[in-house]
């Protein structure tokens, strides 16, 4: 069966035109949205491993535990208090994190800001860590803090990832077992973070474990009635990591930053979340600055407070559910927004600021910046493709294809070959740009690839008009 020419060029170039519109409009209808409807929350990632040589443990007011030796302070090549592998200088000095009156500090400072919560880096529950999370606890239980608790389960804490995946499952089970008795029947029931009536437990990179390891410990525990409202740091977009999470974050906000790619980076896991109804976390963060701890991150400056600015403004654009910030004390990174010698308390007092410009839900819509310019470029110059040669094929499919078929019939089944190989240069380019950035084909998912579908259909119709074109006439 032939088709009118007009009618193939037309659902070709409208099929194509509209894919490209989508993409247009997709990036801003995401960003506007809501991907779950909750209560907008600022949590901090807080550091309880500092220890020097002062003993703080007494039993009252607080039943401080403490050993009286330094760390994380004294990392290979500084000698505390004359130096400390720490990027900055707290105001507080050298400070153990199991002194009473840091962590008041620590606790009023981060409630005058407006912050909900500390995620306490977890390196397993017989680890000085863990010792100093409950004194914190402790501490915030005697003064009545507003703030809410939650842990960041530290995925390599002893080499695990190494290990094989039943031993990692044993150990993994093991933990979150521990750690949900100790949530809900450790005498701090009313400080720990709670969502949907389940405690709260962030995990750093998740794909530091095969997905099937996370499947097997989380539905053991669902079987024990033991559930957490997951949070996972970039599961990416593989549906059998998501399943097993009700949130996603990214810990880390330095190299999206440095490298302009915040935007784009924070964007797709939107977009994954969306995919996956999970609650939507983005990062922010004043600087970053290691070099003291390791080689080979060129710093991220805090520019006077203007890093810090831009990361929240764009944060606070997304329109995520949640911010976490990186982070409170991570004194090694030099990403602390606790006040400093050097910085004093510009990153607190801004934090306080936009805590209040978030909560508020009156801010700025994000103007397009690279990603979504490169975007733009990426749709128009697939757009132009399409009309272009379809414009050619069009003047001599009918008068000049049909001369050169006359004159000389393989060059015209040659040249009419090579038609229809370029008339999929505009959906083509663009699919396989897609396939190869991989983040832009995410931006409107399945919608995305039934547009495509359709484009291909299309020319599957043009390349059956075509070869019986070239067939009546040979």
């Amino acid at each position: 069966m032939k088709y009118p020419s007009w009618l193939i060029n037309l659902i070709y170039l409208g099929t194509t035109t509209f894919i490209i519109l989508v993409g247009l409009f997709v990036p801003y209808t995401v960003i506007g949205s809501n991907v779950i409807e909750t209560d907008k929350k600022v949590a901090a990632f807080y550091y309880g491993w500092y220890s020097n040589d002062t003993d703080f443990s007494q039993t009252n007011p607080y039943l401080i535990e403490d050993t009286a030796q330094w760390a994380h302070w004294n990392c290979p090549g500084y000698d505390p208090p004359i130096n400390a592998c720490s990027t900055f200088t707290p105001e507080l000095g050298w400070y153990d994190s199991a002194d009473p009156y840091v962590l008041e500090k620590h606790l009023k400072d981060a409630e005058w800001a407006g912050i909900d919560a500390f995620i306490c880096s977890y390196w397993g529950y017989n680890g000085f860590e863990f010792r100093n999370i409950e004194n914190l606890l402790r501490v915030a239980d005697a003064i009545n803090s507003n703030l809410s608790f939650s842990l960041y389960f530290e995925t390599s804490m002893g080499n695990l990832p190494e290990e094989e995946n039943n031993q990692i499952i044993e150990t993994l089970s093991t933990e979150l077992e521990y750690i949900y008795d100790f949530f809900t029947t450790g005498g701090f029931q009313d400080l720990i973070w709670m969502e949907d009536e389940k405690p709260v437990l962030f995990a750093y990179v998740v794909r530091d474990y095969d997905a099937s390891v996370w499947s097997t410990v989380i539905d053991d525990l669902a079987n024990n009635d033991k559930e957490f409202f997951l949070v996972a740091d970039r599961p990416g977009d593989k549906p059998e990591y998501n399943r097993n999470f009700e949130g996603s974050h990214q810990y880390d906000v330095y190299y999206p930053t440095y490298h302009d790619e915040y935007l784009e980076t924070f964007l797709n896991i939107k977009i994954n979340c969306e995919t996956y109804d999970q609650l939507f976390i983005a990062g922010v963060s004043p600087g970053y600055d290691d070099h003291k701890v390791r080689d080979g991150h060129p710093a991220l400056l805090r520019e006077k407070g203007n890093t810090y600015v831009q990361s929240w403004e764009t944060a606070i654009s997304l329109n995520p559910n949640w911010i976490t910030i990186t982070s409170w004390n991570e004194w090694h990174e030099g990403t602390e927004i606790e006040p400093s010698i050097e910085n004093s308390d510009l990153a607190l007092n801004q934090t306080k600021i936009f805590i209040e410009e978030f909560k508020s839900g009156q801010y700025n819509a994000l103007t397009p910046k690279r990603f979504y310019a490169g975007m733009i470029i990426h749709m128009l110059v697939a757009l132009a493709i399409s009309w272009l040669i379809w414009g050619i094929y069009a003047l001599f499919s009918k008068k000049g294809l049909e001369r050169l078929v006359k004159l000389n019939k393989p060059l015209a089944l040659i040249f009419g070959i090579l038609a229809l190989l370029i008339s999929v240069a505009g959906p083509g380019y663009f699919l396989i740009a897609e396939i190869i950035n991989h983040s832009y084909f995410e931006v409107s998912g399945e919608l995305w690839s039934y547009l495509l579908i359709a484009a291909q259909i299309a020319n599957i119709v043009s390349i059956q008009q075509m070869a019986l074109f070239l067939g009546e006439e040979r």
